[in-house]
């Protein structure tokens, strides 16, 4: 697992890399990824569902990432 700032990266095996844990405060929590993108300048974008319900955006490329909380779901 290789760790960015607020990032930690998963090896799939294949060389890809994906997240697997993001900083939220002072916590550390689990993700899943929904949807990954790739643009033409080189940044990458990932949705995540995190362990604490919410939907996360990671988006950056090589050692800058920047994680933003996308919305909220609502209690079962």
């Amino acid at each position: 697992m290789r760790e960015m700032s607020e990032v930690r990266f998963y090896s799939g095996g294949k060389g890809d890399e994906y997240p697997r844990m993001i900083k939220v405060g002072e916590s550390w929590i689990y993700v899943e990824v929904l949807s990954s993108s790739l643009f033409e300048n080189g940044e990458r974008e990932w949705l995540l569902k995190g362990e604490d319900g919410n939907l996360y955006r990671v988006r950056g490329k090589e050692e800058e990432w920047r994680v933003e909380r996308v919305k909220k779901d609502k209690p079962p």
